[in-house]
């Protein structure tokens, strides 16, 4: 992708924290097109605009009608998060939620455990700011969630590193020293493990409300999160009620299934997004 398309894609995004930002509709919704939707897009940790820029500009492409809320996570959000901290970065797309129209959609669109991280974060500081659940529509999780395992939580962190010796390594040595701290006052502090309180959130029916069907794109050839472990999760969140659809990408890398077949990826997000919509209107129906 040329380097002035994702700075273009990237620049028309609005700024509403120092991880969120906005990017407005493309076209005015219209009788024929999804009517007002808001995608909110919760990227893995330390995501590079340039594939950020990706999405975004499909998200464009498919969903011209609809407004984007990007969220973007680093690796110490999830290490070391405050809720105060929490609470500064992403009470302005809470603003935005509250005031969108009657019918508009939320669907969300979420990317390996930093991803889900930030999404169950949200949900939880919408209902404690509006005393409501968050209106998910829809859920894709692209290769998420894992589970907890040292060696790859350093190869996830080794993922998103500049490939620059320099800045590697120190880097990758400062995430060894990070990680093991973290696990080590979490079990001093007899606290859950991130990832799995992440895992056990995402089925929360306090966190995550029961009409918002949900779909995992996942790989077994995925060397940062575990087929069997996203297959457990949707098992689990199929026995606890939700509606689930799985999807296994042959051959393709963590979150890179889109680049091994873009026309199935893209075509299951518009099927999950288009179930979304009948929910809806039937929900609609049943009100009137």
């Amino acid at each position: 992708m040329a380097a002035s398309v994702v700075n273009s894609s990237l620049q028309a995004l609005t700024q509403l924290s120092s991880t969120v930002y906005l990017k407005a509709c493309k076209e005015p919704a219209t009788s024929t097109s999804t009517t007002s939707d808001i995608i909110l897009l919760f990227t893995w940790a330390g995501a590079p605009p340039r594939n950020i820029a990706k999405y975004i500009i499909s998200y464009t492409v498919h969903f011209p009608s609809a407004r984007i809320l990007l969220f973007t996570t680093s690796f110490t959000d999830v290490l070391f998060y405050s809720s105060t901290t929490v609470r500064e970065q992403l009470s302005p797309a809470v603003h935005e939620i509250r005031h969108k129209s009657p019918n508009s959609r939320i669907l969300i669109h979420l990317f390996s455990n930093g991803g889900a991280f930030k999404l169950t974060k949200f949900a939880s500081l919408y209902q404690d700011l509006t005393g409501k659940q968050l209106p998910i529509h829809a859920v894709i999780l692209d290769s998420a969630p894992g589970r907890a395992a040292y060696w790859k939580t350093i190869a996830a962190v080794n993922y998103a590193l500049p490939r620059k010796w320099y800045l590697r390594y120190p880097t990758l040595l400062l995430a060894h020293v990070l990680i093991t701290f973290a696990a080590l006052m979490a079990k001093l502090l007899g606290r859950m493990n991130q990832i799995e309180r992440i895992r056990r959130n995402m089925n929360d029916l306090r966190v995550i409300n029961m009409r918002a069907e949900r779909c995992y794109i996942y790989s077994k050839t995925d060397d940062l999160v575990g087929w069997r472990d996203v297959e457990d999760h949707a098992d689990d969140a199929e026995a606890r009620g939700w509606v689930v659809r799985r999807e296994e990408f042959g051959g393709s890398m963590h979150v890179a299934h889109a680049r091994v077949d873009e026309g199935r990826y893209w075509g299951i997000v518009k099927a999950v997004f288009d179930a979304a919509q009948s929910y809806q209107q039937k929900d609609s129906a049943s009100k009137g």
